[in-house]
C-alpha cells in the first residue's frame, strides 16, 4: 500500500511539473519567429493527454495479452499431459507354469521371449502396470533388450505368442493390468546377468494418438531356492524399475535399442 501511495505522489508531482512547464513555455516570448506557437496551451494539454491515454491503453492490452498467452499455455500443457498416456510398473512376480495352461487359458497377454531348452521348464515374469493418467488408454508390449553393465553390447529378446486373442491391455484411469514374459529359467538367469533390461510399450490414448514408452529393469535376485518359494512354483524375484521415458511413436525410427541411447 505504501508503494502505491509513493507512485501516486510521484504521478501527481510529474503532472504538476508538466503543467508548470507548459505555463512557462506559453509565457515566454519565442526567440525566433518560426518558434512562435500556433497552438493554445489547452490544445497541447489535450494532445499530450490523448497520447498518454493511448499508451496506457496499449500497455494494458499488452499485459492482458501476455496473461492470456500464459493461461492458454498452462491450459494447453495440462490438456496435453492429461491426454499423453503413461504407465508405471507397480508390481512384479516370478513363478513356474505349464506352457499348456498358458496356451489354453490366456487370461492375460503371455509373450514367449526365448525358445525351449532341453529341460522343457517354463518361468513366467509377470509385470503389473498402472495407468497414471486421468483418461482411458491402451498398452501393448513392444519388446525387450538386455545390455551388459559398462558395455554397449545388447541383444533383443524374442517375441511370439500362441492362442492370444489380443496383446492389448485396456486401462481405465488409475487401473492396473498385467502382462507376462515367459521363457526357460536359464534364459532369464543369463539375461539378468547382463545387469539391465530395457522394456518398451506402445501406448494409445482415447484420440488414437500413439506413444512409445520404455523403462529399465535392474534385476538383483532371481531364485527358486529361497524359503517359501517351492513347492508352489513361486520364485523369489527382486528388481529395480527406473529410467522411464516416453515420446511420440514413430514406427520408422523407433526400436528397442533406442532406449539405451542416453544410458
Amino acid at each position: 500500500m505504501k508503494n502505491r501511495e509513493i507512485k501516486w505522489h510521484t504521478w501527481l508531482l510529474l503532472s504538476a511539473s508538466f503543467l508548470l512547464i507548459v505555463h512557462f513555455i506559453y509565457k515566454l516570448p519565442a526567440p525566433w519567429r518560426w518558434l512562435e506557437h500556433s497552438w493554445e496551451a489547452g490544445d497541447l494539454l489535450t494532445f499530450v493527454g490523448t497520447i498518454a491515454l493511448g499508451y496506457v491503453a496499449y500497455w494494458q492490452t499488452y499485459k492482458a495479452s501476455k496473461t492470456e498467452d500464459r493461461l492458454f499455455k498452462i491450459e494447453e500443457d495440462r490438456y496435453n499431459l492429461e491426454l499423453r498416456p503413461f504407465v508405471m510398473v507397480t508390481d512384479f512376480m516370478a513363478y513356474a507354469k505349464d506352457e499348456i495352461d498358458i496356451i489354453k487359458n490366456p487370461d492375460k497377454p503371455y509373450i514367449r521371449v526365448a525358445p525351449d531348452d532341453d529341460t522343457g521348464n517354463i518361468l513366467c515374469i509377470e509385470f503389473s502396470i498402472t495407468n497414471t493418467t486421468n483418461s482411458f488408454i491402451t498398452a501393448t508390449y513392444d519388446g525387450a533388450s538386455s545390455k551388459r553393465k559398462n558395455d554397449e553390447t545388447h541383444f533383443s529378446w524374442g517375441y511370439s505368442s500362441a492362442n492370444q486373442k489380443s496383446g492389448i491391455i485396456p486401462l481405465q484411469a488409475n487401473e492396473t493390468g498385467s502382462f507376462v514374459l515367459y521363457a526357460p529359467p536359464s534364459f532369464f538367469e543369463n539375461c539378468f546377468a547382463f545387469q539391465k533390461v530395457r522394456i518398451s510399450f506402445i501406448l494409445e490414448n482415447r484420440l488414437a494418438e500413439r506413444f512409445s514408452e520404455s523403462l529399465s529393469v535392474i534385476p538383483t535376485s532371481l531364485s527358486c531356492n529361497t524359503i517359501g518359494c517351492s513347492p508352489d512354483d513361486k520364485w523369489f524375484l527382486s528388481m529395480s524399475v527406473q529410467d522411464y521415458s516416453i515420446f511420440q511413436f514413430d514406427k520408422s525410427t523407433t526400436t528397442i535399442s533406442e532406449g539405451f541411447r542416453n544410458d
